[in-house]
């Protein structure tokens, strides 16, 4: 902190020493000094020792300068420290530099009272009584100054830690770890490491082995993996015994006797012993001893057994780190975990090679674009960046420009040797293979590659093996790719044989090579492939004999990388080769007419001509054996010849020959033939009749109008595309296409109807009959189609969506779009919406639909549903439980009048809406990182409270999204978030600092610094006039751009969109009104540009153009708005949290050591849930009566925002009954049950009003009712069902297996006790079976989830009451947990108050089995968080601070009081320490503390205060402190972090002021703990 700030005023000067020791020689020079000076150096570490036996009065100057070059300074305390002027000298010199300069300072009280040492008493006071005869007031006065501010830091007391040993070596821990991480300040040039090494920590600590744990690092050369394992090993060699970092193995190994030398260094540095000889005892040795070994650069698994003798041969709770090229070699090294490293992200890449080509991490202003060059030609290599970054320092802008245009030729050597290493230990073939790949074969489809490199003699499998396992290669989608830097050192190993004669080698690739070969008729018989884009050459006319020149000539590929049609290549006197050895011919628009008349490639495994001008292939019937693949799409072909001299032949592609007329009869014969592709063949009239061939999988029809009648294909088939064909009709036959997978109809206008046959199809995942006019309805027997997953029937004329479509559980999308249905009522949707649980996109929109079925919030699984342009008036409550919506598009439905609440985290369509007046809640998200969007255009009639909270809750979100998105997007997110909300208005909000009224431009003058590391983006707002605007298709888009000034006249320009409606996109047509955009950007600012490329002038212009950048003149910017916006400074805070450690960790600890906290959460460390733990009763557990059980029912009624949840009358009935029948199942016993009288009266005064606060926001009242139970005889029980208001709300306790359908006359349970039962209800009967089954508790989330699940057999939340005892937040209350509840626990979504108040009861539980309620209090999360997002507008401040005085009245004694309080968005904690008089800020986020928090904290301390008479002194505007804790990341929602935040507290309440030591980030199994936790007190309560 002041340590930190001072430090920056004044310039360190250089290190020598990384420590320094501050003694008295008389104490503990030959003991405890002598000791550590050891321990230290055998660590590695630089230890100044001053080994003077006589001082003078003054420290010499070269000791002076001595303490200033170290990093840190321990000051040894012992008893006779203070008589020495010398040692006194040296500790005021020590804490001078730590004033100056930030050095870090480590006391140690060496047999000696700290508190003596800070008030100079005992054998310090006696120094100084005598050092008051002989030293002037001035100097004691400095001498007692820097005793008591170093004794006052956090240090080592040799009184605490014993024996002398063990501090010996927690101090030489601490000590290492603190210079690890100064040392990670001075790897700032390690770029884009830090997500890497932090892994690998975790996967090297965190695995709970004590066994010799492994792992491999693993990528190509120059990636950085020895620069990672060169990190990590340095910052973890302190936890173990002995560690070595072996270095460049491969290299040591090819030196004669270097591996011996190597083993020999190893092994003396492990045991510290440089004299001793290798023997097996030696070696032996190791197995005795906790080890971290790092093998760099290895490339065989005998290197570490003669090294060390195996992985084996260390000793336990060993790491051993091997970096390697070939993950081969990890694998025969059977290591426990391989980390692949991946290169770095663009900036990352530009921030690295800054600080070599520039000496800071930002390019010049002016270099900037050759920079970006630089980094797009070096990719991601870590080593290319650091070797062009370093060649290219201090050079002109012409050195940079010729180095670039040389790059494009030859790669840069140096970088060539590196990645040439991997190259030079393949075999032959494999490295024939390599350059196939890097000549040729980049970004090509694997199977063809392999199937080319097979038919050339290679051992192709094993080949694309090794090469993976060099890195060499990678497969994606099983796509071939290589790395760029890779490809050019391939390319450069085959110029080099021959460097100036490019006829002379083995494979051509580039253009200009090319053409000066073909053009000059060089070709020579070395050459064995040639690839040429024509679109980089001019016109060239080949010699007829060009080829003939080159006989071993195997792959030819002629392509237009632009699509051109025509050919640049013209061979206007024919061509004459036979191309005997050809395997590959692609010919881009083939010029000829035909063949060469002597084309005979007996070996041709590929001929692709596309464009061509070929009319025909062959005459009569030619041999090709080995042919597998022919296209001529887009030909000119009039007939295909016999083809049946191909019987190999597995590709036939003919799509756009449109003046194909007939497919030759011999295709028949071609029984290996997998797809034949005829699309838009229109002069093409049939097939052949026998084209039933066995091993045809896909077939294309499409656009190929001329087709009638569906073709005889085989029952093999799997893709049929007959989309855009004059198909009438599909015959029944069409259910033996067994395998049928995709069926493709669209836009086949004269189909009238599909046969219920199609619904026999097993195996149909895809059909698409959209634009099938004719198409009335949907097949009978729709259901039959269990595995079909998209279903696409826009534009047809189907009226009404059968019932059966429920029955399709993998159905995932589902479009109606256009369908229109009746006149009157459009499309008819089946009611109720039952099944369809995978369906993720559902399309509704233009179908008049008037009215959406309640149902549509049971389709759980939905994340887009499009409802544009509908008629219906509102939208079912029921939507809230869409808890995966992420869009929801209801625009142009101009009757809908209000909307419900809506899920969170959606992006919301609204525009054109032109009766929608009410909006009951916005769609919040639930994470600060993630995307608001939200668009009202035209929306004129929606109230101003709506339009106000949602530019409150936007302008609240810009705010926080940057802290919060700059820790997640490494790791987490994959694209910028954004923030962008449009509607009606013609106001700028005052927010904005910077606006313009009246114009478009808005010219900034900011202050010095404005650009900053923390700069996040700019906040942006503007008023658009749209007067004329219509609609035409060429979409609208509103433009910012930003001009940024560098002091030397530079300017940048960047862009930002706030509505893009793009081409085609369905806009409004008209725009009534003003409309306000507000949005942000994160990136419109140039990224890695530093300070002085910004004047403090900044000018922002808003404007309109269309999709094709043209600008609109009918809309006009009226007013315009900006803000900067800034983040928590990431790099200032590591500096606070190491610097301000000392400060922190000055102040008292006020929490003493508590071995009760230790037990209490000891069960908590392993995640274990206690099984076996009897936990109390709760208040809703049935109480049992003489002779039977008091069965208890609650019926919620639920307020207008979760009515959402109320069925029918109907449903409610069932839902009483299938409770009752629960509680049988779960209570019932042989005991008799009694008679119960059911009216309202006789029940206790508790039971007929009783409310209780479940949600924020959301008063819930529940009656307790009763039901009349008659035991009528041994195995017939009767009851009579009670009337009742709302949906029915069961508390169980129950483990039991139930298996209920409340729609069937017979329900199936498992009961206790009894054989046979049958329970007679006033409307049906339901028979029992009943096994008896052992109890168990649930031990995991997963069992959770099932027992959740067979609780919501009907549409109505079951839920579970959990009672606080007045204890817990100063008076009883109830929190229900429902159904939605559970699921949220479940699925990890966003916590609601209630799943907070569940955990609270945990806690509060486990406090009081211990006996420690008294130390630590709760404050109601519901009482004080703010509503729906918006502040202050539904719970007044002051009832929010009553109830903080409420929870600080109960927790009276208590010294912690933790309050999670939610901001309408985001949950934080907030911890009140009664003792220390301090107010503990806890934001996963790390946002800014706002000020309506502490009001109202500050406002209930008053309230308090003012309460309790003995407090009238207490201080009642207490202190805030930011707590650093650690970041959640975007996988976890912050409520799980406040979870934790309690749990850790309650354990180690230390944390608080220790900033939870630094601690990053919580592992997902921390997260788990407390997910299990709750899950293991709710299944008890179930």
């Amino acid at each position: 902190m002041s340590s930190s700030s001072s430090s920056s005023s004044s310039s360190t000067p250089p290190e020598k020493s990384d420590v320094f020791l501050s003694f008295r020689g008389e104490d503990t020079r030959n003991g405890f000094t002598s000791h550590l000076y050891e321990a230290l150096r055998q660590k590695g570490i630089d230890t100044f020792i001053d080994n003077a036996l006589i001082r003078g009065d003054e420290i010499s100057p070269s000791l002076s300068t001595a303490i200033e070059q170290s990093r840190i300074s321990v000051i040894i305390f012992s008893r006779d420290y203070a008589s020495s002027r010398w040692c006194l000298e040296e500790l005021v010199k020590i804490m001078e530099c730590k004033n100056r300069y930030g050095q870090i300072v480590i006391p140690v009280f060496y047999d000696v009272d700290p508190s003596n040492v800070r008030r100079q008493r005992g054998s310090f006071g006696d120094a100084f009584a005598e050092h008051e005869q002989r030293f002037e007031e001035q100097r004691l006065i400095r001498w007692r100054a820097a005793l008591t501010e170093a004794a006052n830091l956090s240090g080592w007391n040799s009184s605490v830690i014993r024996p002398e040993s063990l501090l010996v070596m927690a101090i030489v821990k601490d000590i290492f770890k603190k210079l690890n991480y100064m040392s990670s300040d001075d790897t700032e040039h390690l770029v884009g490491v830090d997500s890497s090494i932090r892994l690998i920590e975790e996967l090297l600590l965190n695995n709970g082995s004590v066994d010799v744990c492994s792992l491999g690092i693993w990528g190509i050369g120059g990636i950085g993996k020895t620069t990672i394992a060169r990190v990590v090993f340095n910052k973890l060699s302190v936890l173990f015994e002995g560690s070595y970092f072996a270095q460049n193995v491969r290299e040591e190994s090819e030196k004669k006797g270097g591996l011996s030398s190597l083993q020999e260094k190893l092994i003396s540095t492990i045991l510290r012993d440089p004299d001793l000889n290798i023997r097996a005892f030696t070696k032996n040795r190791l197995g005795h001893m906790k080890l971290l070994i790092v093998f760099d650069d290895l490339t065989h698994l005998s290197q570490i057994e003669y090294l060390i003798g195996g992985l084996d041969c260390l000793g336990i709770g060993s790491r051993v780190i091997i970096t390697t090229r070939d993950k081969h070699v990890l694998d025969s090294c059977i290591v426990d975990k391989i980390y692949e490293v991946k290169g770095l992200f663009h900036d990352e890449s530009l921030k690295l090679f800054s600080w070599y080509a520039f000496g800071k991490n930002h390019p010049k202003v002016d270099y900037m674009e050759l920079s970006h060059k630089v980094v797009v030609y070096a990719k991601d290599v870590p080593l290319a960046l650091k070797i062009l970054g370093s060649f290219l320092y201090g050079r002109s802008k012409k050195d940079w420009v010729s180095k670039l245009k040389k790059l494009e030729k030859t790669p840069d050597m140096d970088i060539q040797k590196v990645l040439e290493i991997s190259y030079d230990e393949l075999d032959d073939d494999d490295k024939n293979i390599f350059l196939e790949i890097a000549c040729f074969f980049k970004g090509e489809d694997k199977d063809l590659v392999k199937q080319f490199l097979d038919a050339r003699g290679f051992s192709t499998e094993i080949g694309i093996t090794v090469l993976l396992d060099k890195s060499l290669i990678s497969i994606s989608n099983n796509m071939i790719e290589m790395h760029d830097l890779i490809q050019a050192m391939g390319r450069e190993i085959v110029k080099r044989e021959s460097s100036n004669d490019p006829g002379k080698r083995s494979r051509l690739w580039y253009h200009e090579d090319i053409y000066q070969v073909l053009r000059n008729n060089m070709g020579t018989e070395s050459i064995e492939g040639i690839s040429l884009d024509m679109s980089q050459i001019r016109d060239l006319h080949l010699n007829p004999y060009t080829f003939t020149k080159m006989p071993k000539l195997k792959y030819l590929k002629f392509y237009n990388s632009q699509n051109e049609k025509s050919s640049k290549v013209h061979i206007p006197q024919g061509l004459e080769s036979t191309f005997t050895e050809l395997r590959y011919l692609h010919w881009h628009a083939y010029p000829l007419k035909s063949l060469p008349s002597e084309f005979d490639p007996e070996n041709l495994f590929v001929l692709d001509m596309p464009y061509s001008n070929l009319e025909q292939l062959w005459n009569g019937n030619q041999c090709f054996d080995r042919l597998r693949i022919i296209n001529l799409s887009h030909s000119n072909l009039t007939k295909i010849p016999d083809i049946s001299g191909s019987p190999y032949l597995e590709s036939l592609i003919l799509a756009g020959c449109t003046n194909l007329i007939e497919i030759t009869p011999s295709i028949q014969f071609l029984n290996k033939l997998i797809i034949l592709n005829l699309r838009d063949c229109k002069s093409l009239k049939c097939l052949p009749d026998c084209i039933n061939l066995k091993s045809l999988r896909i077939l294309v029809l499409s656009g190929s109008l001329n087709f009638n009648r569906f073709p005889q294909i085989s029952c093999n088939i799997e893709e049929l595309f007959l989309g855009e064909t004059a198909v009438e009709e599909l015959p029944s036959s069409v259910q033996y296409l067994s395998n049928l997978v995709i069926l493709d109809l669209v836009n086949c206008t004269r189909l009238n109807s599909l046969p219920s046959s199609i619904c026999k199809l097993k195996r149909l995942e895809y059909l698409n009959i959209s634009g099938c006019s004719k198409l009335n309805s949907l097949p009978d027997g729709l259901k039959s189609l269990r595995p079909l997953k998209k279903l696409k029937a826009a534009r047809t004329g189907i009226r009404e969506v059968p019932s059966s479509i429920s029955c399709l559980n993998n159905l995932d999308t589902f479009s109606l779009e256009g369908c229109k249905g009746l006149e009157a009522m459009g499309l008819v949707l089946p009611c109720p919406l039952l099944g369809l649980s995978n369906l993720t996109n559902l399309v509704l929109s233009e179908c008049n639909i008037t009215e959406l079925p309640y149902s549509l919030g049971w389709l759980s699984s939905l994340k887009r549903l499009f409802l544009r342009g509908n008629n219906f008036e509102s939208i079912p409550t029921s939507i809230i439980h869409l808890l995966k919506l992420i869009l929801l598009d209801i625009s142009c439905c101009e009757r809908i009048q209000s909307l419900p609440t809506l899920p969170r985290d959606l992006k919301l369509e609204a525009h054109g809406c032109t009766s929608l007046e009410e909006v009951i809640s916005i769609p919040f998200a639930s994470n600060a990182s993630q995307t608001l969007a939200v668009n009202f255009i035209n929306c004129l009639q929606l109230e101003q409270n709506a339009l106000t909270n949602l530019v409150e809750y936007a302008l609240q979100k810009i705010q926080l999204m940057p802290t919060a998105f700059c820790t997640e997007f490494d790791e987490d997110c994959d694209e910028m978030p954004r923030v962008f909300i449009c509607y009606p208005s013609s106001e700028i909000p005052e927010w904005f600092t910077f606006q313009n009224m009246g114009s478009s431009v808005i010219v900034m003058q900011l202050p010095q610094g404005w650009f900053s590391d923390n700069l996040a983006g700019f906040a942006l707002c503007a008023v658009v006039a749209f007067q004329d605007h219509h609609d035409d298709g060429r979409g609208l888009v509103l433009v910012c751009e930003g001009k940024f000034r560098s002091q030397e006249g530079y300017c940048h320009v960047a862009k930002s969109n706030l509505i893009d409606w793009g081409d085609n996109y369905p806009g409004i047509l008209y725009v009534g009104s003003d409309h306000v955009f507000l949005g942000c950007d994160f990136v419109m600012y140039p990224e890695n540009l530093g300070e002085e490329y910004y004047s403090n002038e900044v000018s922002m212009q808003f404007y309109l153009e269309d999709c094709h950048s043209k600008r609109m003149e009918c809309c006009e910017v009226k007013r315009c708005g900006v803000r900067l916006i800034y983040s928590q400074d990431e790099s200032k805070e590591r500096t606070n949290r190491w610097f301000g450690a000392d400060m922190e960790e000055e102040e008292e600890d006020p929490f003493s050591p508590d071995p009760k906290r230790r037990k209490l959460f000891a069960s908590f460390e392993d995640g274990s849930l206690m099984e076996g733990e009897q936990m109390q009763r709760s208040e809703t557990e049935l109480p049992e009566t003489v002779r039977g059980r008091d069965i208890r029912f609650q019926a919620l009624r639920t307020s207008d925002q979760h009515s959402g949840r109320v069925g029918s009358s109907e449903e409610q009935r069932l839902a009483v009954l299938e409770a009752t029948v629960q509680a049988l199942a779960a209570q019932l016993n042989n005991t008799m049950i009694r008679e119960y009288d059911v009216s309202r009266s006789n029940l206790p005064p508790e039971d007929q009003d009783r409310s209780c606060q479940s949600a924020v926001g959301s008063n819930e009242h529940v009656l307790a009712t009763r039901t009349i139970l008659e035991y009528t005889t041994s195995d017939v029980i009767e009851i009579n069902e009670l009337e009742f208001d709302q949906v029915s709300l069961l508390s169980l306790e129950n483990d039991d297996e139930l298996l209920i359908n409340i729609n069937n006359t017979v329900d199936h349970h498992h009961l206790p006790g009894q054989e046979n039962l049958v329970v007679h209800t006033s409307q049906k009967v339901a028979s029992f079976h009943c096994v008896e089954k052992e109890r168990k508790l649930i031990p995991t989330i997963e069992v959770f989830l099932k027992l959740v699940e067979k609780s919501a057999r009907v549409d109505i939340n079951t839920s579970i009451e959990v009672s606080h005892e007045e204890d817990t937040f100063g008076n009883r209350c109830l929190t229900i947990i429902t159904l939605e509840d559970c699921h949220i626990i479940i699925s990890m979504t966003e916590l609601t108050v209630s799943c907070i108040n569940v955990y609270i009861r945990i806690l509060y539980d486990k406090l009081k089995d211990d006996g420690m309620l008294g130390q630590f209090g709760f404050i109601n999360p519901a009482s004080v968080s703010v509503v729906g997002g918006v502040l202050d507008n539904a719970i007044r401040r002051d009832e929010r601070a009553h109830a903080i005085a409420s929870g600080l009245q109960r927790a009276t004694q208590a010294q912690l009081i933790f309050m999670p309080y939610n901001l309408g968005f985001h949950w934080i904690l907030v911890v009140i320490d009664m003792l220390s008089m301090t107010i503990y800020y806890l934001d996963s986020l790390r946002g800014i503390l706002r000020n309506d928090l502490k009001n109202i904290v500050q406002n209930g301390l008053r309230i308090y205060h003012s309460q309790n008479s003995n407090c009238s002194g207490g201080q009642v505007n207490m202190p805030w402190k930011t707590v650093q804790v650690p970041r959640q990341p975007g996988s976890v929602e912050c409520g799980y972090y406040v979870l934790r935040f309690m749990k850790d507290i309650i354990a180690d309440p230390s944390l608080l002021v220790r900033n939870f030591h630094g601690k990053n980030r919580y592992s997902k199994k921390e997260i788990d703990e407390v997910r299990c936790e709750w899950t293991a007190f709710v299944s008890r309560l179930m």
